[in-house]
């Protein structure tokens, strides 16, 4: 397997403690939750399997330059499918497109990894 990904959340704010971050990335040990390595096969497997089900969503979302909101709560995946080409989903976008299937992702891998 030769994808990669990396989901990461934070509010915007000079106070670390403040920042509420999320940090969810397909490592060479397995998910890395915040601060927790997930291994169970079956949940990466659920993961890369939803990720490979939306890659044509992805890849038609990447056609167009979009940039994010300054400010306010940062939201970006990162994927890297096995053809080496990264895409990125933004949830903070003025696209509601991509906010939404940003989030949809978003939420189906938080609940996989929370199972």
């Amino acid at each position: 397997m030769n994808m990669m990904f990396e989901l990461r959340e934070y509010n915007v704010t000079p106070k670390i403690e403040e920042r509420n971050e999320i940090n969810i990335a397909l490592t060479g040990d397995g998910i890395r939750y915040n601060n927790q390595i997930i291994s169970d096969e079956n949940k990466i497997k659920s993961i890369v399997s939803l990720l490979e089900n939306y890659k044509d969503d992805i890849l038609s979302l990447n056609q167009d330059r979009l940039n994010n909101y300054k400010g306010g709560r940062q939201m970006l995946l990162r994927i890297k499918f096995e053809d080496n080409n990264v895409l990125c989903l933004i949830g903070n976008t003025p696209s509601s497109e991509m906010a939404n299937l940003y989030s949809k992702i978003r939420n189906e891998i938080v609940e996989i990894i929370e199972q």
